[in-house]
C-alpha cells in the first residue's frame, strides 16, 4: 500500500469532498481510487434510482449534503446501474422544506424518505433497509 492509500483508508471522514484529504494529493491511479472506494463498499442491487432534494440553507440539511459528497460516489462506483439525480436550491423561499430522498426500486416501487436531521450514515442505513426489505 502507498502512503496515500493508507491515509485515505484511515481518514476518510476528514474529507469534505470524496477523494479530497487536506494536505494530501488527490488519488490519481485507478488503484488509489479503488482503495478509496473499498472503504465504503455498499452494493444495493434492488435500488434503481435515487433522487436527492435539499436546500443549501436552513436547518436539517447537513446530512444530505454530506451524503451526496461522501456516499454517492461510492454508491455509483459499486452500483453501475444506479441513477442519481440531485436537486438543491438556494432559493430562500424554499429553504423551509425538508430534505428528501426518493428511492425507486427495480420493481418500480417508489418510496420517499424525509431525512431532516439525519446524518449521512443514517441515510445510508435507511437505503440498506429498503434494499433488504425489497429482496424476494
Amino acid at each position: 500500500r502507498t502512503r496515500l492509500q493508507t491515509h485515505l483508508l484511515n481518514h476518510s471522514m476528514a474529507m469534505r469532498q470524496f477523494g479530497k484529504v487536506k494536505g494530501l494529493p488527490r488519488p490519481k491511479t485507478p488503484e488509489d481510487w479503488h482503495a478509496l472506494h473499498l472503504k465504503q463498499k455498499n452494493v444495493l442491487p434492488r435500488i434503481q434510482e435515487l433522487r436527492l432534494e435539499w436546500s443549501q440553507r436552513g436547518p436539517g440539511q447537513t446530512g444530505i449534503r454530506y451524503f451526496k459528497s461522501h456516499q454517492v460516489p461510492s454508491l455509483q462506483y459499486w452500483n453501475k446501474e444506479l441513477k442519481v439525480e440531485c436537486n438543491s436550491t438556494a432559493d430562500q423561499k424554499l429553504r423551509v422544506g425538508d430534505p428528501l430522498v426518493t428511492v425507486r426500486l427495480i420493481d418500480q416501487q417508489e418510496t420517499t424518505l424525509n431525512v431532516a436531521e439525519m446524518r449521512e450514515e443514517q441515510i445510508l442505513e435507511q437505503l440498506k433497509l429498503l434494499n433488504d426489505q425489497s429482496s424476494p
